[in-house]
């Protein structure tokens, strides 16, 4: 069940007043405020809450509907949605997730509007924001906070949980593809979906490292064999391998010193033809 209180803000002309202050601690919740707007007959001076001295705003401008914009003390913004004025007064419910993160403890600011109607371009009188509330930090945490079920582009760390849903599919198909997910905007995040991701990470890493281990000793176990087969002088593998890179060092050495000799082969022929040319010149 619900607290509630009555509030009665007074407006007198571009200032506003409410008959008390509301305190609450950080993770409180489920208080309805009583709302009535009232407006003083005095243009200037004091406040003065006696029924003589003030009218019921809503009852006087025809106000069917309100709602309220509350500013914390972060910064941060809550608009409500229109809510029915019975009788000059109207109930906002101060809900749990409001008041539930240090960065929301200080005063709060609450400004009323009014409408004529529930239309989008209903007509709206709008009073000045008052001091109505303040948050304070209670002596012991009780961790009671209201967690929502996240959901992709939404979700926040300490504020949201994973929700339960069954998988369409499973980790993988029948041909041992992974079943991926496809993540759009707005998607509830699930501890099922999460956790074919570990699954498959843990698939991964697992016959990675297996097949390292079954190649290193596979060839291990070959490099110690003798293969008479072999072209080499050395009928072990590792023996054989070891003779063919030095073989092949010596072929890129021969090969080297080739290209040197061809090179001045070319330059020998490059300086004959020159002279030639020279001798048929004169």
């Amino acid at each position: 069940m619900a607290i509630s209180r009555d509030i009665t803000i007074t407006v007198n002309n571009n200032t506003a007043k409410t008959n008390k202050t509301i305190y609450l601690y950080l993770g409180d919740g489920g208080l309805i405020l009583n709302i009535t707007v009232a407006e003083s007959n005095f243009n200037v001076g004091d406040f003065n809450f006696t029924p003589k001295n003030i009218k019921n705003l809503a009852l006087s401008s025809n106000s069917i509907y309100a709602s309220v914009c509350i500013e914390k003390p972060n910064g941060d913004k809550i608009n409500s949605i229109k809510y029915p004025i019975i009788d000059g007064m109207f109930s906002f419910e101060f809900t749990k997730d409001i008041i539930d993160e240090m960065d929301e403890v200080g005063k709060y600011q609450l400004q009323v509007h009014m409408y004529d109607s529930d239309n989008l371009n209903a007509n709206r009188i709008t009073i000045p924001p008052v001091a109505l509330l303040e948050v304070l930090a209670p002596l012991c945490e009780t961790h009671n906070h209201t967690f929502i079920e996240g959901h992709t582009e939404d979700a926040k760390v300490d504020k949201s949980i994973t929700a339960s849903r069954p998988l369409i599919d499973g980790d993988y198909d029948s041909e041992g593809n992974y079943n991926k997910t496809t993540w759009i905007e707005g998607q509830i995040i699930t501890k099922e979906a999460l956790n074919k991701m570990e699954n498959v990470i843990f698939d991964n890493r697992r016959d990675a490292r297996k097949l390292r281990e079954d190649t290193d000793g596979i060839l291990n176990s070959y490099q110690t064999k003798t293969d008479n087969s072999l072209m080499t002088t050395s009928k072990e593998v590792v023996g054989a391998i070891n003779e063919n890179n030095t073989r092949l060092k010596e072929l890129e050495t021969k090969n080297l010193e080739q290209d040197s000799k061809l090179k001045d082969i070319q330059t020998n022929i490059n300086t004959i033809n020159n002279k030639n040319t020279e001798q048929d010149n004169t």
